[in-house]
């Protein structure tokens, strides 16, 4: 039955005024400051035409690609307008219907837009739909929020759904014959899973598994969309690290104070974190060779409570939920991971990457631009450089043990990783030049041998004092001996007296009088020897995690069946490291290095 003159007129003016009022994805909302700002140019110099991290602090316009309805005539315009209007509806009801039927509406959307695609509407179409009607619907239903509701788990599973089958259709979009709407469509579904990451609970690792699910049609992108999915992981790294650096600011560098100094912190929170916050933190704030002496400390009654730090910045007090803050960093993890699978493909992780590159790789082999590249880097200096401020505080250090119930938490997992993938980044990207060009990993190495000769001298000058401290002048008496039945007076050190009276207390043990079954040892004492504990492990690790970053490059190269006649580009930076570090290691590897030259 075809349509009347004045339903057709009614359907074109409603196109009309769609025309000037498009529906978006918003950018995520954020109060903290520019990540570029806590990136040191020092400490990461650019080279000559690179790309600034300021330009990717600055908001990303992508343009609409074309509407549906230009160049139709207005009977093809007024169905095309019923056809928006319904789907238009439909995204309206998934958000706010019954928990129950959101997941078969949400399928149904799914069968209806893949139908748009190959009917005579077209793939523009079905972009249009996606990227003005339902991405921007299903962006409220994050902001939304479900707290309120009684059923909030099943609500919780509804939403993860719906950000999952809508990256899901949106990648099976990328993938097809590009079109004017791809750019944007790659834009919006990068902000939307953005957004996922500055959630609580399990929203912000689902974000993250949809900008793993975008990367994996990155082989189809062009020059411009590479740039928006480095943007978006620059953005996700500022999400992600939020959190986090609003803590840091409170403190100076090398402070001690638990409350702050630029402000105060508070623990709210008696019963601790519940079992799964306290694991998540153990993955996130300690690494391997730390999680076993934990094992053993998870309590056995289970808290329903969370903690929440009260935070006071001049005057204004806002609160910060443990638990907010180890979901947003695990997601950080996995957007390291995520970078690093990108910029370092490989079937088998080297040596000494096993646990921080995956298997595989998420985009499969593609040519990644070389601007593109150092703009990952940039994320991966921001990552690195927040967990070199954290360390610096142990102050924060100490609050945010007391509030998860581990011991001397730091981010040296975070540390190494940001650091090693990047200059595995710079060892592939050199190794694919003729003949291989290693100028960039040199100095990036340099950088890192720098950082660790501070770390060597910092915490010798720490042991040496704690030593100095510790250090008793003997004394020396004299003690009345018989030899040879004569008595002499003998010249001997209080060390020797001791255990000369220690010995008279054994062969008189049965005579002495019994240990007071009241009697109890100083609480104190053993704390102070705990804590010296505790701050002579996190040295090690320190000194480990950036032995690590300076050792595992060097052997990577080594590695190489040329390795001999790529020596030369990294002897350097291998010199400064052996200079560095007494470690041993790095002596028998610069043993290594030697046979090598000679023969």
């Amino acid at each position: 039955m075809q349509q009347s003159s004045n339903e057709v007129e009614v359907w074109w003016l409603r196109a009309e005024l769609r025309n000037g009022c498009l529906d978006e994805v918003e950018n995520a909302a954020t109060t903290s400051a520019p990540l570029s700002e806590c990136l040191d140019p020092g400490q990461f110099p650019l080279a000559a035409g690179d790309p600034s991290p300021l330009q990717l602090d600055a908001l990303l316009e992508v343009p609409n690609g074309n509407l549906p309805w230009e160049d139709r005539p207005p009977s093809e315009v007024a169905s095309l307008e019923l056809l928006l209007s319904f789907v238009e509806h439909l995204a309206g009801t998934l958000v706010t219907a019954p928990n129950c039927i959101q997941s078969p509406l949400l399928v149904s959307i799914q069968q209806l837009i893949n139908t748009i695609k190959t009917s005579e509407f077209g793939l523009s179409t079905a972009c249009f739909c996606l990227s003005t009607l339902l991405l921007p619907h299903v962006q409220k239903w994050v902001r939304r929020g479900e707290s309120g509701k009684a059923d909030n788990g099943r609500s919780d599973a509804n939403l993860r759904q719906a950000v999952g089958i809508c990256t899901q259709m949106v990648v099976d979009t990328l993938t097809l014959e590009q079109t004017t709407w791809h750019s944007r469509l790659l834009l919006d579904i990068c902000r939307l899973a953005i957004e996922c990451s500055t959630k609580e609970g399990d929203l912000p690792r689902v974000g993250t598994a949809c900008l793993r699910h975008v990367a994996a049609a990155a082989s189809h992108f062009t020059d411009a969309q590479w740039t928006i999915l480095a943007k978006s992981l620059w953005d996700a790294t500022t999400a992600t690290l939020s959190s986090i650096r609003l803590l840091i600011s409170l403190y100076v560098n090398d402070s001690v104070d638990e409350k702050g100094d630029l402000g105060e912190i508070l623990v709210d929170g008696v019963d601790g974190l519940p079992l799964k916050e306290r694991m998540l933190a153990q993955q996130v704030f300690l690494v391997d060779s730390q999680k076993k002496k934990h094992s053993n400390g998870i309590p056995h009654e289970e808290s329903t409570s969370d903690v929440e730090l009260v935070i006071t910045i001049d005057g204004e007090k806002q609160k910060m939920s443990v638990s907010h803050l180890i979901s947003s960093l695990l997601a950080h993890q996995l957007v390291i991971q995520l970078i690093g699978s990108i910029l370092c493909p490989c079937d088998r992780p080297p040596e000494g990457l096993e646990k921080i590159l995956t298997a595989g790789d998420c985009c499969g082999p593609c040519n990644i631009p070389g601007d593109v590249r150092i703009m990952m880097h940039h994320s991966l200096d921001a990552s690195f450089q927040i967990a070199r401020d954290f360390d610096a505080r142990q102050g924060l250090s100490a609050l945010l043990g007391r509030a998860m119930g581990i011991r001397r938490p730091n981010l040296y997992k975070q540390l190494v990783s940001s650091a090693l993938i990047k200059m595995h980044s710079l060892f592939t990207s050199g190794m694919t030049q003729s003949p291989p060009d290693f100028s960039r990993l040199s100095r990036c190495h340099c950088q890192m041998v720098v950082l660790l000769r501070e770390a060597e001298v910092r915490i010798a000058g720490k042991r040496i004092a704690a030593a100095a401290r510790e250090h008793k002048e003997e004394k020396f008496e004299f003690m009345l001996v018989e030899s040879d039945g004569e008595k002499l007076y003998k010249l001997v050190s209080e060390a020797e007296i001791n255990n000369t009276i220690s010995e008279y207390q054994k062969q008189r043990s049965m005579g002495l009088p019994s240990r007071s079954v009241n009697e109890r040892s100083n609480p104190f004492s053993g704390g102070a020897i705990e804590k010296d504990d505790d701050e002579q492990d996190h040295e090690t690790l320190c000194l480990l995690a950036y032995r690590q970053i300076c050792l595992v490059p060097v052997r990577t190269v080594l590695a190489l069946d040329n390795a001999a006649q790529l020596l030369p580009q990294i002897l350097e930076s291998v010199r400064k490291l052996i200079l560095a570090t007494p470690d041993i290691t790095i002596r028998q590897l610069a043993v290594r290095i030697i046979d090598m030259i000679l023969s």
